[in-house]
């Protein structure tokens, strides 16, 4: 069996004029490629995103969701900004049921904040 925690944050005091124009921005980006390179500068051209893609769409709000203000956006970062607050923290499980892919999980949300 296998088994992972995920956190889901929200940026905390945002505008509905905010939350709208950060999700236009996000919308526009779909389709485009993902990169593991989370340096700020990098792919300047917004040809491949990374977690950078939700510090990006914020920034343009005058929102930085960086925490150490450095050249990489990284997950930790955006979860340990100020700007953010974690609303579900859940675990999956997951059981391979044969060697052909095939896959059985399921879903324990431990904790909801509001």
């Amino acid at each position: 069996m296998n088994e992972k925690q995920a956190t889901i944050y929200r940026v905390s005091r945002t505008t509905y004029a905010q939350r709208s124009s950060t999700s236009y921005f996000m919308e526009t980006q779909l389709g485009k490629p993902w990169a593991l390179n989370a340096n700020k500068g990098y792919n300047s051209d917004r040809k491949a995103w990374y977690c950078k893609l939700a510090w990006a769409a914020y920034k343009r709000q005058g929102i930085d969701l960086d925490y150490d203000g450095g050249i990489f956006v990284w997950p930790s970062d955006i979860a340990r900004s100020s700007e953010t607050s974690q609303i579900v923290k859940y675990t999956v499980k997951w059981i391979y049921i044969n060697g052909e892919g095939e896959v059985s999980w399921t879903t324990n949300i431990t904790n909801y904040l509001k």
